[in-house]
């Protein structure tokens, strides 16, 4: 299994500190996890994940009900995924 390392931005410490029973902090970590290892194709378990395009290109997105979380990844022996964003989706994007 891969090495992987989440760091999360201000604005996603943010959200996740005023919205504790929407999302926890275990949960984003577990869900950009998922999508880190599904990218790298060694994970089978469904997720909806998205490349983005135009002015966020190069970010991913994972939606989970009304929650959309933005994320970088850099690959190589230790992955890296910085979640920049965590937002509802009328404010996300």
């Amino acid at each position: 299994m891969s090495d992987i390392k989440i760091t999360y931005t201000k604005r996603a410490e943010k959200f996740l500190q005023k919205n504790p029973t929407r999302l926890t902090e275990e949960e984003c970590t577990d869900l950009v996890r998922t999508a880190v290892l599904k990218l790298i194709g060694e994970e089978t378990r469904n997720i909806d994940l998205k490349r983005l395009e135009g002015e966020l290109k190069g970010n991913y997105r994972i939606r989970t009900g009304e929650i959309r979380i933005i994320f970088q990844v850099r690959f190589g022996i230790v992955h890296v995924a910085s979640v920049e964003d965590i937002n509802f989706r009328s404010s996300s994007y």
